[in-house]
């Protein structure tokens, strides 16, 4: 799966049991520093849900743009 968020592209595959989690391919910290990069937190820095409620939002939302390719949204929600 082929992820695209603005101009950063990354690819990612299911993870745990019956594919319910993801994790980015080649390097499975990318995942965890465009969250982190989002939020303003340091690379490595636990995610809290206050985390989250400051930047704006506790929602990703996924849109399917062919079989291959997701586009992911995790903008902040009015």
């Amino acid at each position: 799966m082929s992820l695209k968020q603005g101009s950063a592209p990354f690819s990612l595959e299911g993870a745990q049991d019956g594919g319910k989690g993801i994790h980015s391919t080649l390097n499975n910290s990318l995942l965890g520093k465009y969250f982190r990069n989002r939020l303003g937190l340091a690379n490595g820095a636990f995610v809290t849900k206050s985390d989250l409620l400051k930047y704006g939002g506790t929602d990703v939302d996924f849109y399917k743009i062919d079989e291959e390719t997701y586009y992911l949204d995790f903008s902040v929600k009015n």
